[in-house]
C-alpha cells in the first residue's frame, strides 16, 4: 500500500514505505535526522475474529497520528490505519506536511 503525502493540503506525491527518512528531504535529495515527537491512537473497540477456515482477523480501524520533525525544519504528521493479514486496510496511509 502506497502512502499518500499532503502539502498544503493536496496530495502531492506517494511514496511506496516510511522508513524513517523524512519523505520531503528524500524528494529534494536532502538528507536529515528524523525524531519522533508524540503519538497518539484513536481507541474504539474492534471485535477480532475467527473465519470460516480457522484464521484470525483483526480489523482495527482505530487512527494512530504521530508527529515527525527532521533536521531540516519540516514538522509533518504520519497518520494510518489498522491492517489485517488477509489484507484488509483501514483505508487511511498518509503523511502530512506540518511546516516546510
Amino acid at each position: 500500500m502506497t502512502i499518500q503525502v499532503i502539502r498544503d493540503g493536496e496530495p502531492s506525491f506517494e511514496v511506496e514505505k516510511f522508513e524513517g527518512i523524512c519523505p520531503f528531504c528524500a524528494r529534494e535529495g536532502r538528507k536529515s535526522q528524523l525524531r519522533p515527537g508524540i503519538s497518539f491512537k484513536t481507541a474504539m473497540y474492534f471485535a477480532p475474529y475467527y473465519d470460516e477456515e480457522g484464521k484470525y482477523h483483526f480489523h482495527d480501524g482505530n487512527m494512530t497520528t504521530t508527529d515527525f520533525g527532521c533536521s531540516n525544519g519540516h514538522r509533518f504528521d504520519y497518520r494510518r490505519k489498522g491492517y489485517c493479514s488477509c489484507g484488509w486496510s483501514g483505508g487511511l496511509n498518509e503523511i502530512k506536511l506540518r511546516r516546510p
